[in-house]
């Protein structure tokens, strides 16, 4: 994101429920702050917080799903003059960062689709990452198996 100039990527892998996957490569443009801009959040929506989520207003790019690929609307990017919502809880699902749209996209044949809705969660999931003790004790047995066989080929040598 560059808020500088407004604008922004969304880029990544999805997997749908049907267990298809999706590449998205999107750029955004239309940067909003909610805190300092006075965007209105549209009425209905689920929980906002200006604090923590912001807002691009228009889009372009495709998202490839198998061997198709789909081309957002040029003239009408974000369906019903709806917004590209980002941040913590924007996907209204959790107060995970996340986001949310309603795309128009246009089939790769270039007729209009009914529009499409992203929703997307970055949930924090702890990593697992070795102790570093352990990694010192593997350390230690290799410099200890080293050891013993210099000492065998002493030993034969004499």
């Amino acid at each position: 994101m560059d808020t500088d100039a407004g604008t922004g990527t969304f880029t990544g892998t999805a997997i749908n429920s049907l267990g298809e996957t999706a590449i998205l490569d999107l750029s955004l443009s239309g940067y909003l702050d909610a805190l300092n801009s006075g965007f209105d959040y549209k009425a209905g929506g689920g929980a906002y917080d200006a604090a923590t989520q912001d807002f691009f207003t228009s889009a372009a790019g495709t998202i490839t799903i198998g061997n198709k690929t789909y081309t957002l609307n040029p003239h009408d990017p974000l369906a019903g003059s709806t917004t590209f919502q980002f941040g913590d809880g924007a996907n209204d699902k959790t107060g995970d960062f996340g986001g949310s749209a309603w795309l128009n996209v246009l089939h790769p044949w270039g007729y209009q689709l009914p529009h499409w809705d992203i929703n997307f969660d970055l949930t924090k999931r702890p990593t697992e990452v070795p102790a570093p003790g352990g990694v010192a004790l593997f350390g230690l047995g290799l410099m200890g198996l080293w050891a013993g066989s210099k000492r065998r080929r002493k030993v034969a040598a004499a």
